[in-house]
């Protein structure tokens, strides 16, 4: 997988579900209580620039930014898009990928920390879409993506530190994305 590529598609995604979103559920309560969909796109947003901040050791945000959002503060779209902008112009730099970074995870490669960022967009563009009623399927080449990334990402360790629940059951005849985002903790509600 071109890791890079993941992360771009996946970052298409959050703004297509951002686009979606109707402007009168921003408040509404998502399922990862108490946080409300701009407090979740907050979140999500912030999380990508601390991994820019990782990479770069430029401030962007705080650590609180990212794990007691409030709700955002701006346009939800052009907050997305400048966010977007930001992180796919950092991951796409030469060595990037290479390059060993101190993270909340030890010493990882560019390549090794890719994956958070991809899982928790796709995660919480999954929970924005649910909380707004939105279809929350994602296409087939999203899901590839992000098996990849679950794959690596999520396990015993950065259970403990929280980022995901544990693994929720689902049936056979669950989807493919139902699938992926159980991996991760979640659930339809």
């Amino acid at each position: 997988m071109d890791l890079v590529a993941g992360l771009t598609l996946t970052l298409d995604h959050v703004r297509d579900v951002v686009s979606k979103v109707p402007p009168d559920d921003w408040e509404q309560p998502t399922n990862c209580t108490p946080w409300t969909a701009s407090m979740m796109l907050s979140h999500l947003l912030a999380s990508q620039q601390l991994w820019v901040q990782t990479l770069t050791g430029e401030q962007l945000v705080e650590i609180g930014d990212v794990m007691s959002p409030g709700p955002l503060r701006g346009d939800a779209s052009a907050e997305t898009e400048a966010v977007i902008a930001l992180a796919t112009s950092t991951w796409s730099r030469p060595d990037v990928l290479a390059t060993e970074y101190a993270t909340p995870f030890g010493a990882l490669t560019g390549a090794q920390s890719i994956v958070y960022p991809i899982i928790d967009a796709l995660a919480h563009s999954w929970d924005l879409a649910v909380c707004a009623g939105l279809d929350p399927e994602l296409a087939g080449e999203l899901v590839a993506v992000g098996e990849a990334a679950v794959a690596v990402g999520v396990n015993d360790t950065t259970r403990g530190f929280g980022l995901f629940g544990a693994a929720v059951e689902t049936p056979a005849s669950a989807s493919p994305t139902s699938k992926l985002m159980a991996k991760t903790g979640r659930a339809r509600l």
